[in-house]
């Protein structure tokens, strides 16, 4: 379930969108991310510069987060819970914005999962913990500023 507010979409008719150039864009920047996430963490552990073991839990961990996250996306209306009601006027601009929204998480998630990786990681790249902190200030932003829009637009179609 896709929580983003309390009216259900259940009742809501059951449509479909063939994802855009746009969506398909995303897709494939939060893809990108989690390959940069998998290199960030394979070139030291191969190159025998790390002793902990979490690059592995790190590896699961991106992957788990962008499949599911990903699967928002193509999530049937039913399984999503809106900001506003849902009916036939506004079902496909809502479930449009719902989805797209999703696909902005799952980038922005991707990011906080590098940024994770250079947490444990920067030393072998030279990259400063006070820097890594910076960088999930940053993604923190970028996430309420996505919510912030998401809502507004939601808000101003109902």
């Amino acid at each position: 379930m896709f929580n983003l507010g309390f009216y259900s979409g259940r009742k809501a008719p059951d449509i479909r969108l063939a994802p855009t150039r746009l969506d398909r864009v995303m897709e494939l920047v939060a893809l990108l991310l989690l390959i940069a996430a998998w290199v960030l963490i394979l070139v030291p552990y191969f190159k025998g510069e790390t002793e902990n073991d979490n690059w592995l839990i790190s590896m699961i961990v991106s992957t788990a987060v962008f499949a599911l996250v990903a699967w928002t996306g193509y999530m049937p209306v039913r399984f999503i819970n809106f900001p506003v009601r849902v009916h036939e006027g506004n079902v496909v601009i809502q479930y449009l914005y719902a989805t797209r929204f999703g696909r902005v998480l799952n980038i922005i998630l991707q990011l906080c999962c590098v940024s994770g990786v250079l947490c444990f990681t920067g030393g072998y790249y030279g990259i400063s913990y006070e820097t890594v902190k910076w960088i999930f200030l940053a993604v923190a932003g970028l996430f309420l500023g996505a919510m912030i829009v998401y809502y507004i637009l939601a808000f101003m179609h109902r």
